[in-house]
């Protein structure tokens, strides 16, 4: 399905489009666009949510999920 040029290989873009489809779960978007406010991130606060609701997560949240974003978060805004 990826190899858009019927060449028997992939090249760059149909490789992006190859990773894309093997790596894409449908459960995991479910999830964050029901905790995401706009479904392109999540704030501090989607977190927490989802923290508390989805794993049950309840003592010390907000350090929690600020620990999670300094480690996984590389953008400063």
């Amino acid at each position: 399905m990826a190899d858009k040029s019927q060449s028997g290989t992939l090249e760059d873009d149909e490789f992006v489009l190859f990773y894309k489809m093997l790596t894409q779960r449908e459960d995991v978007l479910r999830v964050f666009q029901e905790f995401s406010g706009d479904g392109q991130k999540l704030t501090l606060q989607d977190l927490k949510d989802f923290l508390r609701e989805e794993q049950l997560h309840e003592d010390g949240v907000q350090q929690y999920a600020l620990k999670l974003i300094e480690r996984y978060e590389p953008s400063d805004t």
